[in-house]
């Protein structure tokens, strides 16, 4: 192993030592790629049928030409495990996407609120 390998891998399997950790409750898929878990990111994300029907058409040609990476580079790599990737996860507590933009809302007084997409600081400086 090279000095750098070497080094990366004490780095790498050290506990972190700076403090610094963000505790974020998520939604997680298990690792794989498979057609339930394409159907469960489908389900999840709310997507049409014609959409998961493509995605998992395009799943089975993956699979038949999986073992067909390409030789055209002359580089070496290990292979990559695809099954050992964690290919959707999500926070829990998403924001809400209607309170966070309110800064972003300027208000005509006159009748309803009305979004016109310009930042509310910005606003006062483009005048009345």
């Amino acid at each position: 192993m090279s000095d750098n390998l070497r080094k990366i891998e004490e780095i790498t399997s050290s506990e972190y030592k700076y403090g610094f950790i963000t505790d974020i409750k998520e939604d997680r898929i298990p690792n794989g790629l498979n057609k339930e878990i394409v159907k469960k990111i489908s389900s999840i994300k709310n997507e049409p049928k014609w959409l998961l029907d493509w995605r998992l058409k395009s799943l089975s040609h993956w699979f038949k030409n999986e073992e067909n990476e390409p030789e055209w580079a002359n580089i070496q790599f290990p292979k990559i495990d695809f099954q050992d990737i964690r290919y959707y996860s999500s926070p829990t507590n998403k924001p809400n996407p209607i309170r966070s933009c309110h800064a972003w809302l300027i208000y005509d007084n006159k009748t309803k609120p009305r979004p016109h997409m310009v930042p509310v600081k910005a606003s006062t400086r483009l005048g009345p």
